[in-house]
């Protein structure tokens, strides 16, 4: 449910992935990301990785359960203000910690969390009380990221590992993080930046540019300890302490691509079809990353102070060992590149199509045959034509000014090529691959998408195009020629001969190759020659109810606001609603009739890995939905996992539903009407409320999805200007449902 929430309550982001990540961050981060293994991985036909084995207990825990067992570590003997200081560190600890493990974007199990757990164990081979006290797993972002709970979850992303150049690396970033557990770092900067808050000790009557800068400081001191005390450990190991520095490379540049390499300019070119020059960037930016920047504002020393300072420890200390690899050379090359993959669909999800573009160009080169790259390669494409032509293009693309390196070029080439050239371009691509994997149902749609984009959005005909090379052009000699040598008649001829060029337009042949593809000229003509739409059905208005019979619910949220309060969001009273919400839904559709399936996440025993998965399918899908253009209903990279999961209950209907009850400051503005955007989607952050007396109001939140079209059938917010009182919420639930049941008129 927090997925969902966060749509609706933080507003420093739109995406609850980086929401969690921040609040997480904050008990001790390292900059780090991470990467996937697996044995047997079919890279020509990759699938995302999933959640694999036993529920661990980690996952199990809600978060009230996880403070119980938090709050025992606190002290009775120690002075009132600490262990209410403890008390409030854990909760929360317990709060941000469960709501990041249930979200989907950890995983365990997988490839990449056991080859974790491997290196950890040859890390930590000496002291197995520690390892014991240990748990480790993967993190769904392509951000180059590790951090550390402060109960002994380390997490590394998926980024990191596809920029690292071997295993020792990532031995010495483990040696780090562990160094955040057993320090106790998380709660010595959470103490730290209480007592500068609130002004006490050395913090008292200080100034607030001050109190920021003790704050930075603090952190970089942790930062180095770990640093410092992570080398010592890490010296202990049988890995080289000359890959140490690399670590630093890594870091510096991790902004940068996993891998550079040029888009030559002829890339989208085919026989006569040309792309002119003029949409390529002539002069690259120099990559020109500060390694000796000024540190003052940052949690972490800068890489100059942090490199120099491990170079000055190795002057006098020795390494035990000499290895790059222990698990293995092999092992390590497989769990990068399966960590790139996984990069590319995060790339996907989180609508950086660019940065897409660009990984799967460059994976292409060693899997050349891997149908997955080519469907995202193809989509990538698809996706930003989509966007440029309907005018959202600026909501999806890196500008290329401060860009560094290869990857500039793409930002410039899809920034400066004109919305018609580049829904060419994206349909010759995506016809080129479609007409290669026929059976794949992502690229068939895709195809026809850009076929009706060209036709109604842009008003291209047959005519428009043609197989027909263009004539040589044979230079006269000048002594034949009429050379023109006056003023005038140089501009007219100047001027005859652009309009001309522009007769001549270079995309005419794009499509040459294809009208010579039965089942291309068929769907060219159908669609170019207004007949029947050939592929996507326009949406006809539904009236009365929704006749669905059956439905899957993703885990109903239930929120609690009080806005009156310094805390807004009542977490432990939020969570314990949900079960009485999930049997209040249930006992609402049995009395109407409806089959409904809830997807529980909140409440996983050890062999739900099952619910697990399904759960973190239908946030991937919501998450690339959720900020698509409101009038389109565009392809999605998750549409075929969503469908299974219909298929496993037996119907076509997935539903996001919750509550959101608030006590608020202000006399009379609808909950409603703050969550700005819901005309498309209901779970978008609440911007504004005013403050005058409080009153209640509880919105009731309703999203239903056909997974077999990905369209969507309804989308609702009801609200009432009343608390939530139990009879509240049955007889507004009841309606909903009646709503979703009731026939069509």
């Amino acid at each position: 449910m927090w997925y969902y929430l966060n749509y609706y309550i933080a507003t420093q982001s739109n995406k609850m992935r980086k929401y969690l990540i921040a609040t997480v961050l904050i008990f001790c981060s390292l900059n780090f990301n991470y990467c996937n293994a697996q044995l047997n991985i079919d890279f020509n036909h990759y699938q995302p990785l999933l959640a694999s084995g036993d529920v661990p207990f980690d996952f199990q825990l809600a978060s009230v359960e996880k403070f119980q067992l938090e709050k025992q570590q606190i002290d009775n003997t120690e002075n009132k203000y600490y262990q209410k200081l403890k008390n409030k560190f854990y909760l929360e600890n317990s709060i941000d910690i469960t709501h990041l493990l249930k979200s989907g974007i950890v995983l365990f199990g997988d490839p990449i969390s056991d080859y974790l757990n491997k290196v950890l164990d040859v890390v930590l081979k000496e002291n197995q009380s520690l390892r014991d006290s240990l748990q480790i797993y993967y993190l769904r972002t392509d951000e180059v990221n590790a951090f550390t709970t402060p109960d002994g979850i380390i997490i590394v992303s998926a980024g990191l590992l596809a920029q690292l150049s071997n295993e020792a690396q990532l031995a010495f970033i483990l040696s780090h993080e562990i160094q955040h557990f057993r320090l106790k770092h998380g709660f010595s900067k959470y103490k730290k930046d209480d007592e500068i808050i609130k002004g006490k000790g050395e913090f008292k009557n200080i100034k607030f540019a001050e109190a920021e800068l003790s704050h930075f400081h603090f952190s970089r001191e942790l930062e180095s300890e770990a640093d410092m005390k992570g080398l010592e450990l890490f010296l202990t190991t049988p890995y080289s302490a000359s890959e140490v520095n690399g670590v630093f490379d890594v870091l510096l540049y991790s902004y940068l691509p996993f891998e550079l390499d040029s888009l030559p300019r002829a890339y989208f070119n085919e026989g006569d079809y040309k792309i002119p020059d003029k949409f390529f960037c002539n002069k690259l930016n120099v990559i020109d990353a500060k390694e000796n920047d000024d540190d003052e504002k940052s949690t972490h020393p800068n890489i100059y102070k942090r490199r120099t300072e491990m170079a000055n420890i190795l002057e006098t200390k020795s390494s035990k060992g000499n290895a790059k690899f222990i698990i293995g050379e092999e092992q390590f090359n497989l769990i990068r590149n399966t960590s790139r993959f996984e990069v590319v669909g995060l790339e996907m999800r989180d609508h950086n199509y660019e940065d897409a573009f660009y990984s799967c160009y460059l994976l292409l080169k060693e899997f050349p045959e891997s149908e997955y790259l080519h469907e995202t390669k193809a989509a990538t494409i698809y996706f930003l034509s989509q966007y440029k032509v309907n005018g959202n293009f600026y909501d999806v693309h890196h500008t290329d000014k401060e860009a560094q390196g290869s990857i500039q070029q793409i930002y410039y080439f899809f920034n400066k090529i004109p919305d018609e050239d580049l829904a060419i371009i994206a349909t010759k691509t995506v016809w080129d691959e479609h007409l290669k994997f026929l059976s794949n149902s992502g690229l068939t749609q895709m195809a026809y998408d850009l076929l009706k984009l060209m036709d109604e959005n842009l008003k291209f005909s047959p005519d428009d195009f043609t197989i027909v090379p263009p004539k040589d052009k044979k230079i006269k000699n000048d002594t034949v020629q009429n050379v023109p040598t006056d003023k005038y008649s140089m501009i007219k001829q100047s001027i005859s001969e652009t309009s001309k060029a522009q007769d001549e337009k270079y995309y005419r042949f794009a499509f040459a190759h294809l009208l010579k593809e039965p089942d291309f000229i068929s769907a060219f003509h159908k669609q170019m020659g207004k007949e029947d739409s050939v592929y996507v059905l326009k949406k006809k208005k539904k009236k009365g109810g929704l006749e669905i019979n059956h439905l899957v619910v993703a885990n109903p949220f239930y929120v609690k606001l009080d806005f009156t309060k310094d805390h807004r969001q009542k977490y432990l009273a939020s969570e314990s609603s949900e079960d009485e919400l999930n049997n209040q839904i249930q006992y609402c559709a049995t009395k109407l009739g409806l089959n409904l399936n809830i997807i529980d996440n909140d409440h996983l025993k050890e062999t739900d890995v099952a619910t697990f998965n399904n759960m973190l399918t239908m946030n991937d899908w919501f998450d690339e939905a959720i900020d698509q253009p409101k009038d389109l209903t565009l392809y999605n990279t998750s549409s075929d996992r969503l469908k299974k999961i219909g298929e496993e209950y037996g119907t076509d209907y997935v539903s996001w539903m919750g509550i959101v009850s608030a006590r608020k400051k202000g006399n009379g503005s609808e909950l409603a009407s703050l969550c700005v955007g819901f005309i498309w989607f209901p779970f978008l952050p609440i911007l504004i409320y005013k403050t005058v007396s409080p009153n209640y109001e509880t919105d009731f939140l309703t999203l239903i999805v056909n997974s077999n079209t990905g369209k969507f059938e309804w989308s609702n917010v009801r609200s009432v200007k009343q608390n939530d009182y139990p009879s509240v919420v049955k007889s507004n639930l009841y309606y909903i449902i009646q709503q979703i049941k009731a026939k069509k008129k």
